[in-house]
């Protein structure tokens, strides 16, 4: 199969990790743009991020619009609505990309 721009470089989900730090990954739980198998270390990876989020924001970031029962990872889509399978699902994950594209973050340290 040959790989999909969108499945490595566009953000599939948001894990959080600790001290209101997380990472944007791809579809192979990967930091963006990686397509390595190889096992990554989220914790001590460069792309990580200080990132806030209140619960009405993680709510328009999920596929479902629903908050993440223990806020560990927000997934801005799902295999049965993911943005090749139609325009409406490209349109929704579109409208999620705005609102990650709008939020505040430092590089984590």
């Amino acid at each position: 199969m040959t790989p999909q721009l969108y499945r490595t470089y566009f953000p599939y989900c948001i894990e959080f990790l600790a001290n209101n730090r997380a990472i944007i990954l791809n579809r192979k739980y990967k930091p963006l743009g990686i397509e390595s198998s190889d096992r990554i270390e989220y914790e001590t990876h460069p792309s990580t991020i200080t990132l806030t989020l209140d619960r009405e924001t993680a709510a328009r970031l999920s596929w479902d619009g629903m908050t993440p029962e223990n806020m560990s990872k927000i997934w801005l889509y799902k295999d049965a609505c993911a943005p090749r399978t139609s325009d409406a699902n490209l349109q929704a994950y579109l409208e999620r990309l705005a609102i990650l594209m709008l939020l505040s973050h430092k590089q984590a340290r």
